[in-house]
């Protein structure tokens, strides 16, 4: 068997990424984590011990990792930190159980500002006081997870107003050393380069992302070149091949030559934050050193595969991040898929684009087929001009990083710094070129288990196909006279069969997966966010605005219609102008040519203030509406109702109130009451009775739960067999009201709650299917 260790270590590390899954579904199983959101139960602060990790900063405040996390009782502590108790005690250490639960093993530690202290050096021994508080879980489908990226960095949790209580001496040198050369690194790069540019240095360089411009870093995302922000196999081989060889030529010894290249690369990396492409490129190339010594050859799928492995094995919460899955992505592509391509397109590579063109063609696409299905997975979109632009970005980037090194290392080389400049404004013109072109960005959506797997199974068998042609294509007899072939013989031995392979793996991509009829009750906090849809694509907005969070809109909606595949509304409707059911609409129309989200229509009951920033937004060709009671929007499968408002009533009292119905078999049908109450909803009491309307399938509870909305009088006239209520966690205003909860039980309709489930998706079958 060749490659007996790569085939052991592949084996170790699925054992490994499948346990990590399982962990992560008996753990989380798709719901918000009792216990691990927010701040654990109990007033006041919390005390730990352990030893600094590593520093960090966060914009201008630095704040510092702390590892190996303890509870001593001593009551010097308990007095030096302020009346703290056996409970106290208790909180702490179920806090640190739950952590390492978790696969993490540190806290993110903040000082109080103003008070005076120095940060702790690496390495030395600390106990601390503080507010602690866990990462946010995303509750909505394609939301960041706040939790998860903090877990895939082994982080568990944040103390904020930290105190240090107590501190070690004894530090390490080392460590405390390459922290503060990174610091000056970091501030030499920005005296050199334009701000804008000084982020993106620092960040390729120094794997300190701290001063990235945000928006730039979107550009780079959309134009498909985001990578070269990581810290990766380049570094390692304009670094540490380039000072390997150059030992070498000086005359060092072969071994003493590996042995410091490798030094001085595993000091980068840990001066860098050792971060998860860094680790992987600088573990290859520490194997590719004691090859050297031990007179062997590294093979680039055996070295990757140790290093998956290890990481796997040793530390499993990288298996959590992106970078981690695409950064061996691509080592995958550049490992199998390129020499097959070499291969089989050998001649026509060279026909067609020229030697060198043609060998970025083939890297190029390698990487791309091989990660595809991970990007969609993580991003949910991918930029269609990726690959053409990647062959300018990424022979350029041997200039960009050796450049930048020596302005970074070197004082007093500023003037080597713009053609950096000029190169990366020529990366930010052409991506920016790039989004304006047409079909710029493919949104299938984000991909299920079985749509992965089988593009890699149809990927694989694309290239054992053309492998097979490029194989023949070798031991046919080279001959002066032509042989005449049939057209159908050319199709089956020609590398079309291996190409309708590679096209059928991206169909099963372009499968719609989640076009099923429903509502969607976004979590939003403190605020209404739904979303109706069919089966055939059509889809419309009710309400999108909170209260307590910030950018709903682009945070939670957006990502929520990217995360399905959706770019397109057929309508959008707005129950009234307070902020808690309109701020995400206004930042959805803000960037909705930017993020190519049609929306054709916009619904608005009478007139209130508030209206004048969302109507601004509209242009000249979006069709607004003004709807009242009586009023009825029909579609092929679906039709709105317009109940209510009559006549112009105050912001709540004239909600705008709908009742959806499924032109279809089923008999599936909505309420959306927004937060109607009172004199509107005597109003819409009356509309119910005269129209004969007494039950619906879905109610959307009115005003978050208050209790001076979903009145007993209510109850009485309309019947429903599942109830939603959106509300934040925690909230001020004590949502949902306890009166109203007592009356939704005693009429005996199923209730959910975005404060406690999350997103709640609810589907015509979903007496069926369960959801």
């Amino acid at each position: 068997m060749k490659r007996p260790l790569f085939w052991v270590c592949v084996a170790l590390a699925v054992l490994a990424a499948c346990n990590l899954l399982w962990s992560r579904v008996v753990d989380f199983g798709g719901k918000i984590p009792n216990g691990t959101q927010g701040s654990p139960p109990g007033d006041g602060p919390l005390v730990f011990s352990g030893r600094v990790a590593g520093k960090e900063r966060q914009g201008s405040q630095e704040y510092f990792f702390l590892t190996d996390l303890s509870y001593a009782f001593d009551q010097n502590v308990y007095s030096a930190s302020g009346a703290l108790s056996a409970e106290d005690a208790a909180r702490s250490r179920q806090v640190i159980s739950q952590i390492t639960s978790r696969k993490t093993d540190r806290i993110q530690c903040f000082l109080a500002a103003d008070d005076g202290q120095t940060m702790p050096k690496i390495g030395s021994r600390v106990t601390v006081s503080g507010e602690f508080s866990y990462f946010y879980n995303c509750t909505n489908p394609g939301e960041f997870d706040s939790a998860r990226y903090w877990q895939s960095r082994r982080v568990g949790g944040k103390l904020e107003g930290t105190r240090v209580l107590v501190c070690s001496a004894k530090h390490d040198r080392i460590k405390e050393a390459l922290y503060a050369l990174r610091t000056s690194f970091g501030d030499r790069l920005e005296r050199a380069f334009p701000a804008r540019e000084a982020g993106v240095m620092r960040a390729m360089l120094l794997g300190d992302r701290t001063g990235l411009d945000t928006d730039l870093k979107e550009i780079y995302q959309d134009g498909g070149i985001l990578h070269i922000l990581s810290i990766s196999g380049l570094h390692v081989t304009l670094l540490g091949i380039g000072l390997f060889e150059m030992l070498r030529r000086m005359g060092l010894r072969l071994g003493p030559a590996a042995v410091l290249a490798g030094c001085v690369m595993l000091l980068y990396g840990i001066m860098t934050g050792m971060s998860v492409s860094a680790c992987r490129a600088i573990g290859m190339f520490l194997i590719r050193m004691l090859a050297q010594v031990a007179g062997r050859t590294a093979d680039l799928l055996t070295s990757a595969a140790v290093m998956l492995c290890g990481m796997l094995c040793l530390m499993p919460a990288y298996g959590l991040g992106s970078g981690f899955w695409l950064s061996y992505g691509s080592i995958f592509g550049i490992g199998v898929l390129l020499p097959v391509f070499e291969k089989a397109l050998e001649d026509e590579r060279s026909r067609a684009f020229g030697k060198r063109l043609g060998q970025g063609l083939c890297a190029g696409g390698s990487v791309f087929l091989a990660t595809l299905p991970l990007t969609l997975l993580f991003y949910y979109e991918v930029s269609t001009y990726s690959l053409l632009l990647n062959l300018l970005v990424i022979p350029a980037m041997s200039v960009v990083i050796f450049l930048g090194f020596v302005v970074m290392v070197v004082p007093g080389l500023s003037l080597l710094a713009w053609p950096d400049v000029l190169l990366l404004r020529l990366f930010e013109m052409a991506c920016k070129f790039v989004r304006t072109l047409p079909f710029a960005v493919w949104n299938p959506g984000c991909p299920r288990a079985w749509q992965i797997m089988g593009y890699y199974v149809l990927l694989g068998l694309g290239m054992a196909l053309l492998w097979r042609f490029a194989k023949r294509r070798e031991e046919r007899p080279r001959s002066g006279t032509a042989q005449k072939i049939s057209l159908k013989k050319k199709l089956v031995r020609g590398p079309w069969p291996g190409i309708a392979g590679l096209a059928l793996a991206f169909l099963l991509l372009a499968l719609p997966t989640r076009r099923l009829t429903g509502l969607g009750f976004l979590d939003v906090g403190q605020g209404d966010c739904v979303l109706l849809r069919l089966s055939n694509g059509q889809c419309w907005l009710y309400d999108c605005g909170s209260t307590t969070r910030r950018n709903v809109g682009e945070n939670v909606l957006l990502a929520y219609l990217k995360h399905d595949g959706i770019r397109r509304l057929d309508g959008v409707f707005v129950s009234h102008a307070d902020r808690d059911h309109l701020s995400g609409i206004i930042e959805l129309f803000a960037l909705a040519g930017e993020e190519r989200i049609q929306i054709d229509a916009l619904y608005l009951p009478f007139w209130q203030e508030g209206y004048e920033d969302l109507l601004a937004l509209c242009g000249e060709g979006l069709p607004v509406r003004f709807l009242k009671a009586g009023d009825e929007l029909c579609w092929k499968k679906a039709r709105f109702t317009v109940l209510h408002p009559q006549s112009a009533l105050g912001p709540n009292e004239g909600s705008l109130c709908l009742l959806w119905e499924l032109q279809t078999e089923t008999d599936f049908t909505a309420l959306l009451t927004g937060d109607v109450q009172g004199e509107g909803e005597r109003e819409l009491i009356g509309e119910l009775e005269r129209r004969g309307i007494h039950e619906v399938t879905v109610l959307k509870c009115a005003h978050h739960g208050s209790k001076y909305a979903t009145s007993q009088e209510f109850l009485d006239v309309i019947d429903a067999r599942l109830t939603v209520i959106s509300c934040g966690r925690n909230n001020s205003y004590g949502h949902p009201n306890e009166e109203l909860l007592l009356r939704l039980s005693e009429d005996h309709t199923k209730i959910l709650r975005t404060d406690e489930n999350g997103a709640i998706e609810i589907w015509s079958d979903f007496e069926k299917t369960g959801h």
